[in-house]
């Protein structure tokens, strides 16, 4: 994906705030990801539109969202399927202080989790094993909170932000390596 199809944080934040969501950028970000894995494992068409939370109906307040969201959905398939770059998460910069950041970070996994099962009837256990697992670490991590020692939680929150951008390509990977090769009939 090139990154100049993506919305910056700003942006979608603005867009967010014109229609009232309850959304942060984080996790409209998480969002998209998770509803393009459900889209790719279902075969279902995601519902984006009523994933924004708390949106206001009207049009004309929800359309800018709407655009961004569309575009950035194709953007990130494009960009996972060539496997060329790590998805880069949509997360505050670090002048923002940690404790944003880290609610951002468990705001992008709550709406991975959200986005990925947006179904009733879908389980985390109909994924491939290894993106079960990353998904179930989702959304532990979704529940994130701070320690007391500034410098660690900075190293930390590195590391958990690397684990995600890593795991959510994975998962993809499985999830389309599945979908091109479906795994035969279990023999019962």
């Amino acid at each position: 994906m090139t990154q100049d199809n993506i919305p910056e944080y700003q942006q979608v934040a603005d867009a967010i705030s014109l229609c009232g969501s309850e959304l942060n950028p984080s996790e409209w970000q998480g969002l998209i990801l998770g509803s393009i894995c459900f889209h790719l494992k279902t075969g279902t068409e995601p519902k984006l539109r009523e994933l924004m939370f708390g949106a206001r109906n009207n049009s004309e307040e929800i359309q800018p969202l709407m655009e961004l969201t569309y575009s950035a959905y194709r953007a990130i398939m494009e960009e996972l399927l060539s496997a060329e770059d790590i998805l880069e998460l949509m997360v505050p910069d670090d002048e923002e202080s940690i404790e944003y950041r880290t609610e951002s970070v468990a705001a992008w996994c709550q709406g991975y989790t959200l986005g990925l099962l947006q179904k009733e009837k879908f389980s985390i256990d109909q994924l491939p094993p290894d993106a079960a697992e990353f998904t179930r670490d989702v959304m532990d991590i979704s529940q994130a909170s701070l320690g007391e020692d500034g410098q660690e939680n900075e190293r930390a929150l590195m590391e958990v932000v690397e684990f995600l951008r890593v795991g959510a390509q994975l998962s993809f990977e499985l999830i389309y390596a599945e979908q091109a090769h479906p795994a035969p009939p279990s023999v019962q």
